[in-house]
């Protein structure tokens, strides 16, 4: 029964969505910013994310 009602619920919700994402279609085609290709990256190079600690842990 719980299965039931859950699946009612969402199948409501998702039909609803749908609804209001037809009516923004037209709004979202007007906004959307020109494509800028963007530089290359080098691939095989690592990813380095240098973490300094915060002077507040350093103290205590």
């Amino acid at each position: 029964v719980l299965m039931f009602c859950v699946t009612r619920v969402a199948k409501a919700a998702l039909e609803k969505a749908l609804a209001e994402n037809e009516d923004l279609d037209g709004v979202l085609e007007a906004s959307q910013l020109p494509i800028v290709a963007e530089p290359a990256a080098d691939l095989n190079q690592p990813l380095v994310i240098k973490v300094e600690p915060s002077e507040e842990n350093h103290e205590k």
